[in-house]
């Protein structure tokens, strides 16, 4: 596996649009075969850093193709699901430029939708959107993390019922601050209180901050529908041994959580892969010298 040249520089962003990819055309198909309508909301849609004109290596181009590939499959098997998808962006610029794209769009048969302002801000407008009824996975991925990841300001999607949710939970930011004064507030409200810390190594540091996230998500999720799962896959910095974010997994159903954890241990070569081809690059460009082997070749 070689990284395309449209996500050099962006490798964890490669792995995530693998994972999303991946999980998204399993999700959709089984949920197709027993619901008529399927609405997908990207709440931090961008595009922020594509590296190909038709954002074929962004959220919005590889949520839409799944969409229409899966209605296609669907289709073939009796089935006539109408999928709906709602793309938010704060951005201006970003705005227009997705808004471009929709219009553009090759899935004329996927609804689409797009809302320029912050996510905080839109809530309602969002859930309006949402309904009640329809299945709904929200995709909440955004470049920081200020009232975006606070269970006060998730609280009213996590009451809706017949959701998931897949949410970049920004892990380094929370372990350089969860123990200075300035953010005690905020951690109380990612977390419910202050987490204690104190004597634990990197390693239980980070799976006791990441558990005490997940318990705190299940606890505010309505219990209409299913008992809330969890689940977590840790995105490492490209050049770097350590955690960047976690992408946790909600939902209320065995049989999705199921799905995700197959999903995410087949990513763990595309993490291995795209993390040494990265190293590789960076050696090459510090040395001014090409490498004789690819990292897939070095280990094969």
């Amino acid at each position: 596996m070689k990284l395309p040249l449209s996500y050099q520089s962006r490798e964890q962003a490669f792995v995530k649009h693998h994972l999303l990819s991946n999980y998204l055309e399993k999700l959709f198909m089984i949920i197709g075969q027993h619901q008529a309508s399927i609405r997908y909301v990207d709440c931090f849609s961008g595009p922020w850093q594509e590296g190909s004109a038709d954002l074929q290596d962004t959220s919005v181009g590889i949520a839409l193709a799944i969409m229409q590939k899966c209605q296609k499959g669907l289709r073939a098997m009796g089935k006539n699901v109408q999928f709906q998808s709602l793309f938010i962006e704060k951005d201006k610029r970003a705005s227009d430029k997705l808004v471009s794209y929709l219009d553009l769009s090759s899935h004329p048969e996927v609804e689409t939708a797009a809302r320029n302002g912050e996510f905080f801000d839109l809530r309602e407008s969002i859930l309006s959107w949402c309904g009640q009824a329809d299945f709904t996975f929200l995709f909440i991925d955004p470049t920081g993390w200020k009232r975006v990841v606070e269970i006060p300001t998730l609280r009213p999607f996590l009451k809706r019922p017949n959701s998931e949710f897949l949410i970049n939970f920004m892990y380094d930011f929370v372990l350089r601050t969860h123990t200075q004064e300035a953010f005690q507030e905020d951690m109380r409200a990612i977390f419910g209180d202050l987490p204690d810390t104190v004597g634990l190594p990197p390693k239980q540091r980070e799976e006791h901050l990441i558990k005490l996230y997940r318990q705190r998500l299940k606890e505010i999720t309505s219990k209409r529908g299913g008992v809330a799962r969890t689940a977590s896959v840790p995105i490492l910095y490209p050049l770097r041994d350590r955690t960047l974010y976690h992408l946790v997994y909600l939902t209320r159903h065995a049989k999705g959580l199921s799905v995700f954890m197959e999903a995410s241990e087949k990513i763990e070569y595309v993490k291995r892969r795209s993390r040494a081809q990265a190293k590789q690059e960076h050696r090459e460009s510090r040395t001014k010298q090409r490498e004789l082997f690819s990292p897939d070749r070095a280990n094969a």
